[in-house]
């Protein structure tokens, strides 16, 4: 189900109501982690991404995909992962 910030009144229950009608297929609560990495990256002063080309996140994809599979624990690998995949492919698609 999805939930965005826990605000589930006027406009935003329409919203909410609408995305969980359209996109039921879609894993809400995996969702929150992109929101989580990108937070992050903005408050650590990590901005531009669209600035950067595709290959430079599918690099960083690697560097955390290395990682995982060597066990380090020291960030959420996967959520990395899929938050570079999505940056990606956001400017693949130009947004």
């Amino acid at each position: 189900m999805a939930q965005i910030e826990g605000r589930r009144d006027g406009w935003m229950m329409i919203w909410v109501r609408f995305i969980e009608d359209c996109y039921d297929l879609v894993p809400w609560r995996t969702i929150q982690v992109l929101q989580d990495v990108m937070e992050e990256g903005h408050d650590k002063g990590f901005t531009g991404w669209r600035d950067k080309g595709i290959l430079y996140h599918l690099d960083r994809i690697q560097r955390h995909i290395d990682l995982y599979m060597d066990g380090d624990t020291s960030e959420d690998h996967l959520g990395h992962i899929f938050t570079r995949a999505i940056m990606a492919k956001a400017i693949e698609r130009g947004n």
